[in-house]
């Protein structure tokens, strides 16, 4: 039986769970615009996602912030510095994924950014995406195949590179 709307202890939970998927993705900065744009799409079509609101959520928060990050690029300002690093390697290790996400297909880049960047599990995906688990495998399988031999093939041009200067 589907639900009038949410209620406000529900709305926040799931602002919450949007912004934390968000600012994996694009930053503390950035999140709370991402988060925010998401509850309003889940209050829109609530009669549809009354039933599975939280996966629901976190998908279209993936995918906000994925559309963010091809047409702004990462976030140059703000965001954690790990220790031992600088914030122009943390910059530049940023720049790299957006541009190996780009080479992946839209279910690809779904599920690496929710698995490997969000911490989810593969059932956590699985359910999020409203995918079965062998999908989600054989997409997260082929997504890093991909993205390895897009790695070896950047270090052999820049080995090259390198040995003819």
């Amino acid at each position: 039986m589907a639900r009038s709307g949410p209620d406000d202890g529900l709305i926040a939970e799931l602002f919450v769970q949007a912004e934390r998927t968000a600012a994996r993705l694009v930053g503390r900065d950035r999140a709370e615009d991402v988060a925010s744009e998401a509850v309003v799409r889940v209050l829109s079509r609530w009669s549809k996602v009354c039933e599975y609101p939280h996966a629901w959520i976190t998908r279209v928060a993936t995918n906000l912030a994925i559309d963010l990050l091809r047409r702004h690029g990462p976030l140059m300002s703000g965001g954690t510095v790990g220790l031992g690093s600088s914030f122009e390697d943390e910059a530049v290790g940023r720049l790299d994924i957006v541009a190996a996400l780009r080479h992946l297909s839209r279910r690809q880049q779904e599920v690496v950014v929710l698995h490997h960047l969000a911490g989810f599990s593969d059932g956590e995906v699985s359910e999020a995406l409203g995918m079965s688990l062998p999908t989600v495998k054989t997409h997260l399988g082929r997504a890093m195949a991909r993205l390895r031999r897009l790695d070896r093939a950047a270090t052999e041009n820049s080995d090259a590179s390198t040995d003819s200067a």
